[in-house]
């Protein structure tokens, strides 16, 4: 089986260890997205943009290191679902071409986008108007990192050294070493 440990779940699959976002997390993210979309139910685009962009890019980040990709996608389609709820709402008499007209545009190969041009003045250097769109989660790089090694070795002098790398491989050479020493009563007079 497996166990859920701050936010994560860790399991073994078939002799491989997982470490991925868990359900509840998951849930609980969602849930938080989905009653700042209720609450701003008639607030203007731009504000809800506002307001989720940090709610998403901080959960995003937390669990960039671990096994997230597809989590990411799945979580930016619920979010997707509720802001075409969302944009529905607001307009129960337009058509869903309408709305994606108004609220979901193309930019770069990405259709779809939740985004508005906050001012029409405002250009980009290559002459685009600037725009603000809501930030998708699986646009975070996973980044994996390897966990801290702790070797000891024991010095003549009976000092003790603890060598802590953030990357095992860089044990031999040395590189991105830090180290700690533990000295002995005997040696602090």
């Amino acid at each position: 089986m497996g166990f859920d440990f701050l936010g994560v779940n860790i399991r073994k699959y078939s002799g491989k260890l997982l470490i991925k976002p868990s359900k509840k997390n998951v849930k609980a993210c969602l849930d938080k997205v989905r009653n700042a979309i209720k609450d701003n139910k008639t607030a203007k685009q731009i504000n809800l943009i506002l307001s989720l962009n940090p709610l998403i890019k901080g959960w995003a980040n937390y669990h960039r290191t671990v096994n997230a990709k597809d989590t990411f996608k799945h979580v930016d389609n619920e979010i997707w679902q509720s802001l075409w709820q969302w944009a529905k709402r607001r307009h129960p008499d337009k058509s869903p071409v309408w709305i994606k007209k108004k609220y979901f545009k193309t930019t770069g190969n990405r259709n779809w986008v939740f985004v508005v041009a906050e001012d029409r003045e405002k250009l980009y250097p290559d002459g685009k108007p600037f725009a603000i769109s809501l930030f998708r989660a699986s646009d975070i790089p996973i980044k994996r990192e390897f966990p801290a090694v702790v070797r000891k070795a024991r010095l003549p002098e009976t000092h003790d050294i603890t060598v802590i790398a953030t990357n095992p491989h860089s044990m031999e050479a040395f590189r991105d070493v830090y180290i700690q020493y533990t000295a002995t009563p005997e040696f602090l007079e």
